[in-house]
């Protein structure tokens, strides 16, 4: 029961390990913002509302 208790241990943390770093390396990939729309010359402006 020993063993098993620390095989379970070792795979749970290799598995919290894991998840971090899935969790960590897609917060880096770069996404567009959906309130964004670019235009003709390149430029970008803001598709929503000012308020002027």
């Amino acid at each position: 029961m020993k063993t098993f208790k620390k095989w379970l241990f070792a795979l749970m943390s290799a598995l919290l390990l894991l998840g971090a770093a899935t969790a960590c390396s897609s917060t880096s990939s770069k996404t567009d913002d959906s309130n964004t729309q670019q235009t003709d010359d390149g430029s970008q402006s803001d598709n929503g509302d000012s308020g002027q």
